[in-house]
């Protein structure tokens, strides 16, 4: 299978690796510091670092840089607004994006600059634009000449008139030369307590230049991928390019961008009012809901955001969590039920299917996909008495997968269940054998309130922890009364290989 991704330049799949390569360099383009990041930051974060994770996994050197942008007018008003210092907020926000981040469960980018560290690089950068014509100072401000720079809106594949109705800079004050023309340089205004020294004066960079010379610094010319959400691509990439390829250096061999989180049918944007922050949505749901759904869709497309959606993630996480229990139960038991036909299934097709859908522009939800029909092959085993090491197999792919991508959560937990919590359950499956549902229902509803979800199988009753089931503490998850549950009836229908579409 050759290894390609989508890219934004050309726009069509490349191969991935350049030739004689084993290893990449990436660049994404990380949060602006001035408050907690959305849902929609997090998407392209978990995109990214997962992405890394997976090529390393099969062999391939995979070297993920993803900046921090800590001054920028933004936090410069949000700081005014909490009437603390900017470098404070940036720092204080920085932490912020740190621990909601982290809370995902995914890792972190090998490095993460901030843009603080880099102002003597930019100055020089800015220089060297300078002394190719392509920049030009005005009262202290540094603006690059766009119309010197042929290949501007390659990238964003538009025209001049609809760059300049798009371009942020086009709005700012200033003596620019061109309406597209846009800053490197910005000298320290009133209001603003950060500055640092340039042959222009006190000042600060503009927000493009930062990643060009970020880039530059920590990956050099011509590195592999750029990286970013897809609502960067025009000025801020386009920016980007001009930067670094006017200054004589070789820039990212291909692009990929994110798709937007979209909510009723439109873009999630602050603009809008309908942000969703990361740690509120993680105070109330489990992370590896918040990645299944990311998972649902390719990293590419808009994804709905929604609670509907939500619950939908969370839904096809808990099959993937009761298959592995039930199969925990199978292989615990297996000495006394005996072995039947070995070879009515075999992992290696959907194994395989996996990494034929991550290899092809790191095709998410068909790899999901083939993590399902590993799913149904496993309970079809449990069905059917399959050999102990057939069910280990099927699980043991199962479970390599949920490591890699973050979902180690939908593992069993192991539980020392207290003689109280085995007497109730032994107690419940008297009263349902003797079809008394009122006591069986009782007992159950006992133990929710003392932190239990009773599952019902064919192989008897189970409990598993509340937050185990993926609901809140304190929420009802009693879908019918035990009269409506036939005794003795298989587990849950089998999930197939396209659950997630319902997601």
């Amino acid at each position: 299978m050759k290894l390609q991704v989508y890219d934004s330049w050309t726009r069509k799949k490349q191969p991935l690796l350049a030739p004689g390569k084993q290893e990449l360099g990436i660049y994404v383009c990380g949060p602006t510091v001035y408050q907690r990041i959305h849902i929609g930051n997090a998407r392209t974060y978990v995109t990214f670092v997962v992405f890394a994770k997976y090529l390393r996994s099969i062999g391939i050197g995979a070297r993920l840089v993803s900046n921090i942008t800590d001054l920028n007018d933004k936090i410069y008003a949000a700081a005014k607004d909490a009437g603390i210092p900017s470098a404070e907020l940036a720092e204080q926000a920085t932490q912020w994006y740190i621990e909601d981040t982290d809370r995902l469960g995914i890792g972190r980018p090998d490095e993460e600059p901030r843009a603080t560290q880099s102002v003597p690089a930019m100055v020089t950068m800015i220089e060297e634009l300078i002394g190719r014509d392509l920049a030009y100072e005005a009262g202290g401000d540094v603006y690059f000449r766009v119309e010197k720079f042929g290949e501007y809106g390659r990238l964003s594949n538009q025209q001049p008139d609809q760059m300049v109705a798009g371009s942020r800079d086009n709005l700012e004050d200033g003596d620019k030369q061109g309406p597209l023309d846009f800053a490197l340089w910005k000298a320290t205004k009133p209001g603003e307590d950060t500055s640092w020294d340039s042959p222009w004066g006190k000042g600060r960079p503009g927000w493009h230049i930062e990643c060009s010379a970020m880039c530059d610094e920590l990956l050099g010319g011509g590195f592999d991928i750029h990286g970013g959400g897809l609502d960067l691509i025009f000025p801020h990439h386009e920016n980007e390019v001009a930067q670094s390829k006017g200054s004589g250096r070789e820039f990212a061999r291909l692009w990929m961008h994110g798709g937007m989180l979209e909510i009723a049918g439109g873009k999630m944007s602050k603009s809008e009012g309908n942000i969703s922050v990361l740690k509120d949505v993680l105070d109330e749901w489990p992370a590896w809901v918040v990645l299944m759904l990311f998972y649902s869709a390719s990293y590419r497309n808009p994804l709905e955001y929604s609670t509907e959606a939500l619950e939908g993630a969370r839904t096809s996480g808990q099959r993937i969590m009761e298959s592995l229990r039930r199969s925990e139960r199978y292989l615990a038991s297996v000495e006394t039920r005996g072995a039947g036909d070995p070879t009515f299934a075999d992992s290696s097709r959907h194994w395989e299917g996996i990494h034929e859908a991550l290899q092809d522009d790191f095709n998410m939800p068909s790899a999901m996909g083939e993590v399902f029909g590993l799913v149904y092959d496993l309970n079809t085993a449990v069905n059917e008495h399959a050999t102990p090491q057939l069910v280990r197999d099927l699980r043991g792919c199962i479970m390599e997968f949920l490591d890699m991508f973050g979902l180690g959560e939908l593992r069993p937990q192991a539980m020392d269940l207290t003689q109280e919590v085995k007497d109730l359950l032994a107690g419940r499956e008297r009263a349902r054998q003797k079809k008394d549902f009122d006591e069986s229902d009782r007992i159950r509803d006992l133990l929710h309130e003392m932190g239990y979800v009773v599952r019902d199988t064919s192989d008897g009753s189970d409990v598993v922890p509340v937050g185990e089931s993926g609901e809140a503490d304190g929420e009802a998850d009693i879908a019918a009364p035990d009269e409506d549950v036939a005794l003795g009836a298989e587990a849950d229908a089998e999930p197939g290989p396209n659950e997630l579409e319902s997601v």
